[in-house]
């Protein structure tokens, strides 16, 4: 039987609201050090999802984020799948559809969210090919030319 979302998930909701500021957004996914966060309106109902990506070059340029409303950077529709999916379909339409992180729900109540990291850990736990080798370390991946020793620093 193949694996379902609701293994890999994460199952501890971390929500803002619409109108809060993205100061607040961005102290949130820091101090949860989460990338993602749902979005509810002021009856607590989904109405979109904020990345860290979706304010990115505004902390770049110095914008204060304080001055600057939730609802106006977060993505909407929320893209969401039944606890009970399957973990490569899910896989599947993050890749088709170019996403990081998908909102889970059970009948009408979101139970969690499942983002690219996730799905990354998943493939990891269950890869034949990690199961029977040796993970590399950072220094292997400096040594393997995928890191430059400064990006470890």
């Amino acid at each position: 039987m193949e694996k379902q979302v609701k293994y890999f998930m994460s199952k501890n909701l971390i929500t803002i609201k619409d109108s809060e500021d993205i100061g607040k957004a961005d102290d949130l996914m820091n101090n949860y050090n989460i990338r993602h966060l749902p979005v509810v309106d002021e009856n607590d109902i989904l109405v979109g999802i904020l990345s860290s990506h979706d304010y990115f070059a505004l902390k770049k340029v110095g914008v204060r984020l304080d001055s600057l409303v939730v609802r106006e950077f977060m993505n909407s529709p929320v893209k969401v799948v039944d606890r009970y999916a399957k973990i490569t379909d899910v896989t599947l339409m993050f890749v088709q559809k170019k996403i990081n992180s998908v909102i889970v729900a059970d009948q009408e109540a979101a139970v969690g969210i499942l983002t690219s990291e996730d799905i990354l850990k998943a493939f990891l736990r269950f890869s034949d090919e990690a199961e029977n080798s040796n993970l590399l370390s950072l220094d292997d991946l400096v040594d393997e030319e995928w890191l430059s020793r400064t990006t470890l620093i």
